[in-house]
């Protein structure tokens, strides 16, 4: 009777930790990992695993062209996990399985994990080998995130055209000839040089070619474009000074745009704890003032005429020729955002947008042919179709979130 105890005790520890077959459970860019508990039913108690996190997307995902953005399961039964703005692939093993191998991935590195399971299916041991993932579907990934870029950016302009009552290709003429305006009036030279030097299709550079063109003048030196790029990277890293910041308390204060225009149209503020505020805070009171001063400088020529202003709280915008002199002058801008505000808070008239309008913007990612003249002259429906289009479009074709260390390593090695 003995015996047969121990035999069977023997089967029973030989069923339980001897591994009786094996399974690759997760390859891809190694990210990191971390330690999780779980909460056992049958054993009544929390046990210990360690969580494996991967970069979106390992190994299945690309094999099973696995889409992480909507609530889908992922390849592994889990719903994809979000961190740093994108998406991760995981697995975990029990912090009890024995580790085989003396392999320790670090943060990018190629890596599979293969598991023993003994005949219950419970995973015993497990092993962390190298392998040539990021070599393999480097091009992969990076084909995949441009496909899914390109198809974005079409939508997108779908999106323009729709709202411009264009087509596509009106569009992108429009686009063009928008983008040579601007490119000459910042470099202030004529749309057919701008033209010839390729300008328009590089207007990051224009801009860095136009300031440099400013400090030369200013130095008294030649600039280069790469020296005013150097200088404005210089200037976005340089660490901010505790002095520089904010008090906590400024951010109910600042935000709030009624404070803003009271002060600016004003000098004052009705609003007793504002007004303290202001009065005590260095950092608030030297940006108010700043914009007062530039309210109280005369009117120009230019400037907005009292004609013009009440046109805007009928349709909450400006005609484009305008809209430039809006952009440099805070006087107009500040009374043309009154008046726009005032329109997005009236009441919506019987020609605006209805609810199952923008219903049908939001399935179809089409603007009904009876709104499309309307949206023309109404900020506040422009607004809400822009808003539901853009809804549309994350769901039909969403914002490639390709973020794998593999895929940088690749775009540089290119």
């Amino acid at each position: 009777m003995l015996i047969a105890a121990a035999i069977l005790a023997c089967i029973l520890l030989a069923f339980k930790y001897v591994p009786v077959c094996s399974e690759a459970l997760i390859e891809g860019a190694f990210q990191r990992r971390e330690r999780n508990w779980r909460y056992s039913k049958l054993m009544n108690r929390k046990t210990a695993h360690t969580v494996f996190f991967f970069d979106y997307a390992c190994r299945e995902c690309f094999e099973k062209n696995i889409n992480p953005h909507g609530l889908e399961l992922d390849g592994h039964g889990h719903l994809p996990q979000s961190f740093g703005g994108g998406y991760t692939c995981y697995e975990e093993v029990p912090e009890k399985a024995r580790r085989i191998g003396i392999f320790k991935p670090q943060k990018g590195d190629s890596a599979k994990i293969t598991v023993r399971k003994n005949v219950f299916g419970e995973i015993i041991a497990y092993r962390i080998e190298q392998t040539n993932f990021a070599d393999e579907f480097g091009e992969k990934q990076t084909q995949k995130y441009r496909e899914e870029w390109n198809a974005h950016f079409r939508a997108w302009e779908g999106i323009q055209a729709e709202q411009r009552g264009m087509t596509i290709e009106q569009y992108r003429v429009a686009e063009r000839e928008e983008a040579i305006q601007k490119a000459a009036k910042i470099l202030d030279i004529t749309p057919e040089e701008v033209i010839a030097a390729g300008w328009h299709e590089r207007l990051f550079e224009a801009a860095l070619e136009a300031t440099a063109r400013r400090l030369s003048r200013k130095l008294g030196k030649t600039v280069t474009a790469e020296e005013a790029l150097r200088d404005y990277a210089k200037r976005i890293d340089k660490p901010t000074l505790s002095e520089d910041i904010p008090d906590p308390g400024c951010i109910d204060f600042c935000d709030n745009d009624k404070h803003r225009w009271e002060y600016v149209e004003t000098s004052t503020l009705t609003e007793a704890w504002a007004l303290d505020h202001l009065t005590q805070c260095k950092h608030c009171s030297t940006r108010m003032n700043k914009l007062r001063q530039a309210y109280l400088e005369p009117a120009g020529p230019e400037c907005f005429s009292d004609e013009e202003l009440p046109a805007v709280k009928m349709t909450g915008m400006l005609p484009k020729d305008r809209q430039v002199h809006a952009d440099n002058c805070y006087r107009c801008r500040l009374r043309f955002n009154r008046w726009r505000d005032e329109h997005m808070a009236s009441p919506p008239g019987p020609e605006c947008l209805t609810r199952e309008d923008l219903h049908e913007i939001h399935t179809s990612g089409k603007i009904p042919e009876t709104c499309r003249a309307h949206i023309q002259n109404c900020e506040r429906c422009r607004l809400n179709s822009t808003y539901h289009l853009q809804h549309y479009v994350d769901r039909v074709t969403p914002f490639p979130r390709l973020r794998l260390t593999s895929l940088q390593r690749a775009q540089r090695t290119a």
